[in-house]
């Protein structure tokens, strides 16, 4: 079975594109966009804003850039993607990620250009599903008018920039990459006005690599110093892939364009070409001193000599292998020659090197307090000026009299105020008024101990009828009358038969109470219940 033919990144990109999906769709906007301008300007809008945003967003990600030195591992995979699912802002950034992870894979790499698209063959690398876009040309042009697209001839049009292009690609290590840069640095204004610039992709760019820069410096001598090579793999990160170099016109235009806005300033040193940041964002850049050339060389060659003792150690690392390689093929003249050879570096190159490195990093701390001293003093200096100026303003003034004065407005305004306060209380007295509201709260005054007298008198009565309902007992109920009658016949014979005897009070007494209170739960009297004297025998 043969394998999958594996996709080109700008065909697996055009595949999460949902408009293109559609047959009907894709007919439209792939039709010619000129006739549309005429016959369907709602249509040929729609279009436009259509190919303005695959336009952008593809070169965002590199695909749309023929730059020389445009590696494969550099081009993001959508072939692990579904073809169905579109592509947003976020999966921009992911591929934008994946980029930088298979750019850590060759860090001596160039990613290709994410801030310019190629207007060659255009129509033809779009191409998809079998139909090419017969309008992206009429597209392109429109995009232009705008100011959307520009013309890296337009932009890098100072001769300065060039001759900085062509004095850039002597010192890139890079076939490729200087290839690139002197390709561009001859090429002719005609051949530089089919690589097109998108503007806006420059300008968010360039505020990247502002960030970038000022979020990594502390405000030494060396922070705002760099090569033309430095910076191209420094920010390589903020707007492309990191661990790769920029591309050499992204590179060329991000320069120019904070040249533009004030960031920074360039100079030829040595057929190197230096770049030194503002101080601050807030700070306009200073021109490029002596010092800064002197600095400049110092951290130059220190990052020289940094790469010859790696490429050294790499170098005994690599003969001690061969040595190895050597003696299990039984080869032990070279075995010999190698171990000679990385003896001889490890000896005698190496440990001179690292002396060197040594010393010129002495050099570069003492710049460095150079400069913190001479800041210092500048602090310094500022602050004297600053407090002169403030002694002289406040030798004008004499301390006395002024607090004399503030005691005498201080004085004038609390006599100022107690007159407020009398005239205001004499303008708000009403005596009508007083006598009034005087009344009123006697009254108040009034209501309220008739309130509490009547609840002294209903709280006595109670108690009064609680004290009276403690001393109520109930008689038992008599049970059988015979016995009654008999102790009542019995005591009749053993009094003496002479006039009615009248109840004792005592014996009454518990009769009364028992008539009060059945009289209190019943709403109408029991006559029957009335006393009857005793009678005689």
């Amino acid at each position: 079975m043969a394998p999958k033919q594996r996709s080109s990144p700008l065909e697996a990109f055009l595949a999460r594109i949902p408009e293109l999906q559609s047959a009907d769709q894709r007919a439209f906007l792939y039709s010619d966009l000129s006739r549309q301008q005429s016959d369907n300007p709602e249509g040929y809008r729609e279009a436009l804003d259509f190919w303005s945003k695959l336009l952008l967003r593809a070169c965002r990600l590199g695909l749309l850039s023929t730059t020389p030195g445009t590696d494969s591992a550099a081009q993001p995979d959508f072939a692990a993607d579904s073809p169905d699912q579109s592509a947003g802002e976020d999966e921009d950034e992911d591929v934008l990620s994946r980029i930088g992870t298979a750019a850590t894979k060759d860090a001596d790499s160039v990613a290709p250009s994410v801030l310019t698209l190629r207007r060659t063959a255009l129509a033809a690398r779009l191409a998809y599903g079998g139909d090419t876009p017969m309008g992206v040309d009429t597209a392109v042009e429109a995009l232009e008018q705008r100011g959307t697209l520009t013309a890296v001839g337009d932009v890098l049009s100072s001769s300065i920039v060039r001759r900085w292009a062509g004095r850039l690609a002597l010192q890139l290590p890079l076939v490729g990459y200087r290839a690139a840069a002197l390709a561009w640095a001859t090429a002719d204004v005609d051949d530089a006005h089919t690589l097109l610039v998108v503007q806006s992709l420059v300008d968010s760019a360039a505020e990247r690599v502002v960030r970038a820069h000022y979020a990594a410096t502390s405000g030494s001598l060396t922070d705002g110093l760099m090569s033309g090579d430095d910076f191209a793999r420094r920010f390589a990160g903020a707007i492309a892939a990191p661990g790769k170099r920029m591309a050499p016109v992204d590179a060329q235009l991000l320069i120019r364009r904070l040249m533009d806005l004030g960031r920074l300033r360039t100079m030829h040193v040595d057929g190197a070409v230096l770049v030194k940041f503002a101080a601050s964002r807030t700070l306009p850049v200073a021109a490029i001193s002596v010092a800064d050339r002197g600095a400049f060389h110092v951290v130059t060659t220190r990052d020289m000599i940094a790469r010859q003792i790696t490429q050294l150690e790499s170098r005994t690392a690599d003969l001690d292998y061969r040595t190895r390689q050597a003696l299990t093929r039984g080869l032990r003249p070279q075995a010999l020659a190698h171990m000679r050879l990385r003896r001889h570096i490890e000896s005698a190159v190496l440990p001179k090197r690292i002396s060197a490195l040594e010393r010129i990093e002495h050099v570069v701390l003492q710049l460095q307090q150079s400069s913190s001293d001479i800041q210092l003093m500048d602090a310094f200096r500022a602050g004297s000026c600053a407090l002169q100026g403030l002694n002289r303003q406040a030798e004008q003034m004499d301390p006395e009299s002024v607090f004399d004065e503030w005691a005498d407005h201080a004085l004038r305004a609390a006599e100022f105020r107690d007159a407020m306060d009398d005239a205001t209380a004499a303008a708000v007295a009403d005596p009508t008024a007083d006598a009034e509201i005087e009344a009123e709260l006697d009254a108040l005054l009034a209501d309220e101990n008739a309130k509490k007298l009547a609840e002294a008198a209903a709280d006595a009565e109670a108690d009064a009828l609680a004290s009276a309902l403690d001393k109520i007992t109930i008689a038992p109920a008599a049970s059988d009358p015979a016995p009654q009658q008999a102790i009542q016949s019995s005591e009749q014979r053993s009094v003496p038969h002479s006039a009615p005897i009248a109840p004792v009070a005592s014996e009454l007494a518990p009769q009364q109470d028992n008539q009060s209170s059945e009289q209190s739960n019943t709403t109408q009297p029991d006559n029957r219940l009335q006393q009857q004297p005793v009678p005689a025998e």
